[in-house]
């Protein structure tokens, strides 16, 4: 709380606010792994089927999440802030760079294109981990990663 003008709140999707340790434990935990950091990108819906997992109970084939204890991995992680009623905010964050997408807000999150952008933020957190330097529609080098990054956001809503 206090970063980034938030006092009172986390409603943004800053690093401050969406990267949370997560901390996994017990005997249920594979020899291998106890002790290791693991630097995959993590949902809070990959926590329901690692614990079913874990606890030897079969996943539904509807969840959405992914085992943690097993190699299983995305390319990305997403959040996603509907704080206004007229606009919603989508996060796609790999290990070294971070989209965000402000959109004209819909009722239906897969029917989400590109002409719903209304602006965004890109950062690289490998040479901006404070996220200060926004370099959405910078330069060439980072327009080319931005728009990889846009394409990949816009088809993880289309499923949804």
């Amino acid at each position: 709380l206090g970063e980034r003008f938030y006092r009172f709140n986390k409603y943004c999707l800053y690093e401050s606010s969406v990267r949370v340790p997560m901390i996994l434990s017990g005997s249920a935990l594979p020899g291998k792994l106890r002790g290791q950091t693991d630097h995959r990108p993590a949902e809070l819906v990959d926590i329901y089927p690692t614990l079913l997992k874990a606890a030897g109970v079969e996943v539904p084939p509807t969840s959405v999440g992914i085992d943690l204890l097993s190699n299983q991995t995305r390319p990305a992680s997403f959040c996603a802030l509907h704080e206004r009623k007229d606009e919603a905010a989508f996060m796609w964050r790999t290990i070294r760079h971070k989209l965000i997408l402000m959109m004209k807000r819909k009722p239906d999150v897969g029917k989400y294109t590109a002409s719903d952008i209304k602006g965004g933020e890109f950062y690289d957190l490998q040479e901006d981990p404070q996220e200060w330097n926004n370099l959405y529609g910078e330069t060439k080098a980072q327009s080319d990663i931005c728009t990889e990054m846009t394409e990949a956001l816009l088809k993880h809503l289309q499923a949804q």
